[in-house]
């Protein structure tokens, strides 16, 4: 079984976000770091290779369930939830 339907340490739903369209599971093994200032500049840049596609925010309550999850998943690489931990203040 891979790991995208091993972990359901956070399940989503339909009406969790409007991006969602059928229930789904975050895959926290696959959780990197990322630069925000690069992906942003990803989104502006008219040539780039990738079609990438901003979506609307989530609610508040949804981004605590993915966080706690990340930290929860056993599925999540260590040095994430190290680097996760302080910044959360969890």
């Amino acid at each position: 079984m891979g790991d995208h339907i091993a972990d359901t340490t956070v399940v989503l739903e339909i009406g969790d976000h409007p991006f969602i369209e059928k229930q789904s599971v975050v895959l926290y093994s696959k959780a990197e770091p990322l630069d925000i200032r690069k992906i942003e500049a990803e989104l502006k840049n008219p040539t780039s290779r990738f079609h990438w596609k901003q979506f609307d925010s989530c609610s508040a309550e949804l981004l605590e369930r993915v966080r706690r999850g990340l930290l929860a998943s056993k599925y999540t690489k260590r040095s994430i939830k190290d680097s996760c931990r302080p910044l959360w203040n969890l």
